[in-house]
């Protein structure tokens, strides 16, 4: 039994290895490209619509979602070449706000402080009108505060609310695209490493280590403990492509390697923090021991007899 779980642990450590290893790059490359910043500028620009409305000073032209994106919450004067990853549901709500009340009532109009709540959702309600004939957004806005209470901060928690939900199925759409990259780049490591699980398992059960652990019936002595350490860096777990790979190939071989890439690559694909989870099912890692009961916890025997 404890050479099984040997192997066990042994086995989930080098999926916990290789999981992280490929979360880091997968991390790594959408940073590079910024996915995360043009997965959320695309999906608001889904959102909001790909139409213009006219601003009254000048009578440009703007797009909605290029108006938000220039807003100072966001991402100030210009639109910024590397889009921001992430936005506060309050600041993109405000930030829409605004867009609509310039886009109606002209680019240099400005809020004044001192006006009341009421006159800013009249200023909002008003905005919301005028556009609607112009952009799907101001319309599905305009719906969603029909459900609101009759005032400015609950209309703003309504958009809130509205936007995250919106939110939530951009992220998943981005949960996809990680989702995919992640598979490509975990079979590439595990083909690059050679990361056969049957041949790891091979190994770690010929293994002296396992060996030892086998044949020991007593609790192992720190010299013991240190032995079998060495014993372990020095055999170590082959992993790679060598001549001997290919040799005397046959079509037997082949399907068993590839099979135990497969199951490698699957294993890999379920996270780091599954196999981290059955590894402390697999072998404690509190050294200590088992954690003492709480004795005011409800239901505890002290507790009982306490009482």
């Amino acid at each position: 039994m404890n050479g099984l779980l040997a192997i066990a642990s042994g086995l989930v450590g080098v999926y916990i290895i290789l999981a992280l290893i490929t979360a880091h790059f997968a991390e790594a490359f959408a940073a590079l490209v910024n996915k995360r910043g043009t997965a959320l500028y695309d999906g608001l620009k889904a959102l909001l619509g790909d139409a213009t409305a006219v601003a009254a000073a000048g009578g440009t032209t703007t797009k909605l979602v290029d108006a938000v994106y220039t807003h100072a919450l966001i991402g100030g004067p210009g639109m910024p070449a590397r889009k921001p990853s992430y936005i506060p549901t309050r600041s993109l709500s405000l930030a829409l706000v605004d867009a609509f009340r310039k886009l109606t009532q002209g680019a240099t109009h400005q809020v004044n402080p001192a006006d009341a709540p009421a006159a800013l959702l009249a200023d909002l309600q008003n905005d919301l009108t005028a556009l609607q004939n112009t952009s799907g957004a101001a319309r599905s806005i305009a719906q969603v505060l029909q459900t609101a209470r009759s005032d400015y901060q609950s209309a703003l928690k309504a958009m809130d609310d509205w936007f995250q939900n919106q939110m939530d199925r951009i992220s998943g759409e981005y949960r996809r695209w990680s989702s995919l990259v992640q598979a490509l780049i975990a079979a590439v490591i595990v083909i690059f490493l050679n990361a056969d699980t049957l041949s790891i398992v091979s190994q770690m059960s010929s293994s002296a280590v396992v060996a030892s652990a086998l044949a020991s019936t007593n609790p192992a002595t720190a010299s013991s403990v240190q032995s079998e350490l060495n014993t372990l860096a020095t055999s170590g777990l082959k992993l790679g492509w060598s001549e001997d790979t290919f040799a005397a190939a046959t079509p037997g071989k082949a399907l068993r390697k590839f099979a135990g890439l497969l199951v490698t690559w699957a294993a890999v694909l379920l996270g780091a923090p599954f196999w981290f989870d059955l590894l402390k099912q697999i072998a404690p890692i509190r050294l200590t021991g088992a954690k003492p009961d709480d004795p005011s916890a409800p239901g505890n025997d002290a507790q009982q007899k306490t009482s």
